[in-house]
């Protein structure tokens, strides 16, 4: 009994402990604002940040103004909040007030406030630092959970953007959550992207949907390059280059007039105006859906995989580099590899921009060179995927990774790339340029018929005709001059009459064809087939000629033939029963 009467007394005393420890000296210091109010703003958060923008108007904002301390002077010192909690003021405007709720509010004299709660997020205003006219400070929410939510000013749009964040988790997830009232109206989604759009794009969108396989793509940039994003990506499809530009604020690498950028919050393309539009027709609307470019969006999507990989690989790290050091070469070059993995296009133009680039002796002669010159010449986007894709073929994955993981977390790229490949960063760059030059007959090889995979396969009107002419070509003699009958002579009208009916006067372009072939249909109606060896081209109306070799068969719309050897030699059928010889300068000659 005596016992319990003492631990009752002791708790007893334990309670009252803070009125006793109260220093009744301590000067009691007001609101700035509503000098007699005593009482804390409390505010309700929820659990876990919003990760959708129509949510984000339930989140409270503080301000600095309903909670800042008025000090009667600047003397560093203990005082009493308006709540009875504790104060301490180092110098003006940087203090710290443990509240009696558990909160407690810090202030810095560089316009930096915190707010942390004991069950709720801690909220954070950054002072706007620099010569920034006009700028708003940054906020920040950071939730228990490791949610957070960040409102940063753009300065070039004047306006807030919003981002929901959580890098603690593996992978990290981070995307901007978009405000639909300053967006085009349309909405597609697309796997993880969310496009915002106007009607320029709905062609491309549907093509993308159709075309777009996500999980080869996704398995293959984690499976080789440990990329990934498991997140939200919002995309914004902008109709004309000014209105990205000015988005973004700034223009695109090399003055390019379509592209985009791929950031790790976020995705922008361009440019709608200049995409086809749907017709009504249903063939036209098909090929173009065929013939939309869709390496940009591959491009642009590998450069939110590797930021948000780089977020991924910062978490839980301290004392690391705000922005990655520039390695444009790598940045544009990985992008542009992985993107010519699923657009054969986009691969071709690497090779064909690189050639042009040796030829023309813009190769640099060092590495520190190469970072230099930057995006000047548009280098990394040739040069640079190339060096990734030496790396990649010749050093394996790991290497890809690593060098990677390296500069994203700090080192510097020379040094990233000497650790990662065992030679210098110079020597890299010699052994990718002869490299490309030593395979270069061998990566060009039938570049055209590769580059048309998937367009419209044009067809020839008579196709057993065609076949057969691809099976065996044309049987020729050794001179025009052997050559009596007419029915010698192929008929090369027959043979490469092709079905343009839907697209005459319409479109104008490539479309693949049947085995080895290929065609190109121009607006006024001529159109040229092409195989490795030979080629067809259609004059309405006209004729039709055929080369192969040096020679040349050519037949009229009325029926008349004609072969004209290497050698300038020929032959002519005006009718099947009428024909002349002729001799290399064009004088018909008696036979």
């Amino acid at each position: 009994m005596f016992q319990k009467k003492i631990i009752l007394l002791f708790i007893f005393v334990i309670n009252l402990f803070p009125i006793f420890a109260q220093d009744p000296s301590r000067v009691r210091v007001p609101y700035l604002q509503g000098t007699n109010r005593t009482d804390i703003t409390r505010y309700k958060w929820g659990i876990t940040a919003p990760n959708r923008f129509e949510d984000i108007s339930g989140v409270p904002i503080p301000q600095i103004g309903e909670l800042r301390l008025k000090f009667p002077v600047n003397t560093p010192s203990f005082y009493s909040g308006p709540d009875g909690g504790e104060v301490y003021l180092w110098k003006k405007d940087n203090y710290r007030w443990t509240r009696s709720d558990g909160s407690i509010l810090t202030e810095w004299e560089n316009g930096t406030w915190k707010l942390e709660t004991p069950d709720g997020p801690n909220f954070t205003s950054f002072g706007v630092f620099g010569s920034c006219s006009g700028c708003l400070p940054k906020i920040q929410l950071d939730w228990k959970d490791g949610s957070k939510l960040i409102r940063d000013w753009v300065p070039h749009r004047k306006e807030f953007a919003w981002v929901f964040q959580k890098n603690n988790a593996s992978p990290a997830l981070n995307w901007q959550l978009i405000d639909p009232s300053k967006t085009k109206p349309g909405r597609f989604q697309v796997s993880k992207y969310s496009f915002y759009h106007s009607s320029d794009w709905d062609l491309y969108l549907q093509a993308l949907k159709e075309n777009f396989p996500a999980d080869e793509f996704f398995a293959f940039a984690k499976k080789e390059f440990d990329m990934e994003n498991i997140g939200q990506v919002p995309v914004l499809l902008f109709d004309k280059n000014g209105e990205m530009s000015a988005y973004q604020g700034k223009e695109l690498p090399g003055g390019s007039e379509e592209g985009g950028f791929g950031g790790q919050n976020s995705i922008t393309l361009c440019c709608g105006e200049k995409q086809i539009k749907p017709t009504g027709n249903s063939v036209l609307d098909e090929d173009a859906k065929k013939r939309a470019f869709l390496g940009t969006f591959y491009h642009e999507t590998i450069h939110n995989l590797e930021q948000m990989t780089c977020l991924s690989y910062k978490s839980g790290l301290a004392n690391l580099p705000k922005e990655n050091l520039p390695d444009p070469w790598f940045d544009e070059g990985i992008a542009n590899y992985i993107a010519g993995q699923f657009s054969i296009s986009k691969k071709y133009y690497i090779y064909e921009e690189l050639d042009k680039k040796i030829q023309a002796g813009k190769i640099p002669s060092s590495y520190a060179a190469l970072l230099k010159h930057g995006y000047q010449d548009l280098l990394p986007y040739s040069l640079g995927a190339y060096m990734v894709e030496y790396m990649h073929k010749s050093y394996g994955s790991k290497t890809v990774v690593n060098y990677n993981k390296d500069t994203c977390l700090g080192t510097d790229s020379a040094l990233a790339l000497e650790k990662a490949t065992g030679v210098s960063a110079d020597q890299f760059i010699s052994l990718a340029v002869a490299d490309f030059q030593s395979k270069k007959s061998v990566l060009f090889s039938d570049s055209k018929k590769k580059t048309l995979q998937g367009y419209t396969v044009m067809a020839p009107v008579n196709v057993k005709a065609f076949q057969n002419f691809l099976e065996k070509g044309f049987s020729l003699p050794a001179s025009p001059f052997d050559i009596q009958n007419y029915e010698e002579i192929p008929s090369v009208r027959e043979t490469f009459l092709a079905s343009v009916e839907p697209f005459f006067k319409k479109i104008e372009g490539d479309f693949d064809g049947p085995g080895e072939s290929t065609f190109f249909l121009w607006k006024s109606g001529i159109y040229k087939w092409q195989g490795k060896t030979w080629e067809a081209t259609y004059f309405p109306g006209n004729q039709t000629v055929f080369k192969k070799d040096g020679w040349s068969v050519i037949e009229w719309e009325d029926g008349k033939r004609r072969v004209v050897s290497s050698d300038g030699t020929s032959v002519m059928f005006w009718k099947k029963d009428q024909k002349g010889y002729f001799d290399s300068a064009g004088k018909q000659i008696k036979k």
